[in-house]
């Protein structure tokens, strides 16, 4: 008999089973209810709520179930969902002794539990994954300090940077997002077991023996938010948005660099492939597929919202928002993954990117700047640099080319030094302090976000 079946004697007809299946998707809960059930079954015994060689015996099944499932000699099939399944073979093995297993406990209990261990073990992959992309980031980055490169403004091209700068503002992007996922690890690991469905039990349990072979810091403190609870879901979901947003932001801007128009730089001809309407271009294939996969995740995040019932009544919305988490791990996973072997591919132009700051007198700050520490007030100080930038677009003039003797011509605050500090290597090399361009600044970072690393997963 299912366990969902006790008071009708039909079977259920074989659509609406197959429509109501989950199995699909939380058989990979197996694990963690075996887990729950090794835990849950020691802590029976141990109150004397069971005999010990009952408990023996069922801790023997529970772990050869496991051991078949891993090993793939059992597959998870013909049941509702990965309970009935587990169940079924548990019953299979040691008969009607199975059915003490379910004593203190609940259906409730066991998928309650169950997705909050998952979350809390899918925040630890996910983050062994940005730390591997982090990585990537400050290797590339280390190798590319003194690349001068223009940023970008409203979309134009801006003031002089480094390639290691623009790198490096993916990498403390991706660092906020492992920290949030530290978050959210803290919130899924509460042992909510024998919150019953909505009331506890009346039986003698040890919630903190199961909390503590379980590896849970924190033991839920009422049975109907334990129940009910899934802001820990819609806290992972919003993790997983910010991070697929930062992934989206690095396939943008790789596209871009990528583009005839800019030439900045080309991957790999592995991860390239021609165009059949322009085969004369390298098509970055690799790097728009991510872009599309993870623009995904947004759409996953209203989706679990929009299954909270935001009652104290349960309703099956952690469960139902479980399918969603799944989605979002087979996105984030594999893009991650990718995407950390796909940036130490790209070669880069730096030729392009040095050509591309000079032009477009993105210096052009720095002189007004020079003006005004000089004792020229801000108005004047730009209107003169307006007017120096507008001379050398009607001559095919650059700042850094011009002679001092023209410069004196829009201001006699104007000295030789000004010629110097119109290069963008120059103007990249003064930017010293925290957060800023210029390679010292940037090394400074990277042994900042290397302690921070260290400090999120230490060793």
């Amino acid at each position: 008999m299912k366990y969902w079946q006790g008071k009708f004697n039909e079977g259920l007809d074989e659509a609406i089973l197959q429509f109501i299946s989950t199995l699909s998707f939380d058989k990979r809960l197996y694990k963690h209810d075996i887990m729950g059930s090794i835990a849950h079954c020691t802590m029976l015994g141990e109150q004397g709520i069971i005999e010990e060689e009952e408990t023996n015996i069922i801790l023997k099944a529970l772990t050869q179930i496991f051991y078949d499932i891993t090993t793939g000699k059992l597959q998870p099939e013909n049941a509702r969902d990965i309970y009935g399944f587990l169940d079924g073979q548990l019953y299979e093995r040691v008969g009607a002794l199975a059915e003490k297993l379910d004593i203190a406990r609940t259906i409730c209990d066991r998928s309650t539990l169950n997705l909050r261990m998952y979350v809390k073990e899918l925040c630890s992959d996910l983050n062994d994954e940005l730390k591997k992309l982090i990585e990537t980031l400050m290797l590339v980055s280390e190798s590319k300090l003194s690349v001068v490169m223009p940023s970008q403004y409203h979309g134009s091209k801006s003031q002089p940077t480094t390639l290691a700068h623009c790198l490096m503002a993916f990498a403390e992007a991706f660092m906020r997002d492992a920290e949030r996922l530290n978050d959210v690890k803290k919130q899924a690991g509460v042992m909510t077991m024998y919150s019953g469905f909505g009331t506890g039990t009346t039986f003698k349990v040890n919630r903190r023996r199961v909390a503590e072979l379980l590896q849970l810091d924190l033991i839920s403190q009422n049975s109907l938010d334990a129940l009910t609870d899934i802001d820990y879901i819609h806290d992972f979901m919003s993790a997983a948005a910010a991070i697929a947003r930062h992934i989206e932001k690095v396939c943008n801007t790789f596209i871009c660099w990528s583009k005839k128009e800019c030439g900045f730089a080309r991957a790999d001809a592995s991860f390239n492939i021609d165009s059949e309407a322009t085969p004369q271009t390298d098509k970055p294939l690799a790097m728009e597929t991510i872009k599309l996969k993870v623009s995904k995740c947004s759409v996953l995040v209203n989706s679990a919202d929009s299954l909270d019932e935001r009652t104290l009544s349960y309703g099956g919305s952690a469960y139902a928002a479980a399918e969603t988490v799944f989605e979002a791990e087979g996105i984030l996973k594999n893009c991650l993954s990718i995407l950390s072997a796909l940036i130490p591919s790209y070669s880069f132009d730096e030729q392009a990117m040095q050509k591309a700051a000079v032009s477009d007198y993105g210096v052009a700050r720095d002189c007004a700047d020079y003006l005004i520490a000089n004792g020229e007030t801000n108005e004047q100080a730009y209107a003169i640099t307006g007017k120096l930038c507008e001379y050398c677009s009607q001559n095919n003039k650059r700042l850094d080319t011009l002679p001092i003797e023209i410069y004196k011509e829009f201001s006699p605050l104007f000295e030789k030094e000004i010629i110097s500090l119109m290069r963008p290597k120059t103007a990249v090399r003064i930017r010293k302090h925290d957060g800023e361009p210029g390679e010292v600044a940037v090394r400074a970072e990277i042994r900042a976000l290397k302690r921070k690393l260290n400090k999120l997963f230490p060793q």
